[in-house]
């Protein structure tokens, strides 16, 4: 797979996220006008990451929520990022890592929201004296969170600023 074109993997990423965006509009669309929730409702519980979905046995969502969005600025400013700093990204790991990397992230920002949904917030809403909702998330900031870390740290690994005025290169 490291002979892949990183290119050609994060077109791929971009392809896959927006063919899920267009099936959440269409979903939308189609209880909207139609008053028809059945794609809907399928969306929701198989491209949403939540402690329900997780005790009823869908450990996919933790995945496929990550490639679900809810708005179009959503949509368009999380792909606007990976195609800007995925690309340099994939380029500088390859593909298999780059890969490796993404969904890495994306795994584990789910894992994380679902513990948060579950534990944290009910906890805090209950001290609050807040009526406690069922919480889903989806979306690829912790994915792309991880790819502009990974960047910066990657890029400017050998680069040492002195006096932040002067970049050294490899010392």
């Amino acid at each position: 797979m490291n002979n892949i074109n990183p290119m050609i993997v994060v077109n791929g990423i971009i392809g896959i996220n927006s063919a899920v965006f267009g099936m959440w509009y269409y979903a939308n669309e189609s209880a909207r006008s139609f008053g028809d929730p059945s794609w809907l409702c399928f969306m929701r519980r198989n491209f949403t990451a939540s402690p329900e979905g997780i005790r009823e046995g869908r450990i996919h969502t933790l995945f496929t929520a990550c490639i679900s969005h809810s708005s179009v600025v959503h949509f368009g400013v999380n792909m606007l990022l990976l195609h800007s700093f995925g690309t340099a990204l994939a380029l500088s790991l390859g593909a298999m890592r780059f890969l490796t990397l993404y969904a890495g992230a994306g795994v584990a920002g789910s894992i994380a929201s679902v513990f948060n949904n579950a534990y944290i917030r009910p906890a805090v809403e209950r001290r609050l004296g807040y009526e406690h909702k069922k919480r889903a998330s989806l979306g690829s900031s912790s994915m792309l969170l991880n790819v502009l870390s990974s960047y910066n740290i990657y890029m400017y690994m050998y680069t040492y600023i002195t006096h932040f005025v002067s970049p050294l290169k490899n010392l």
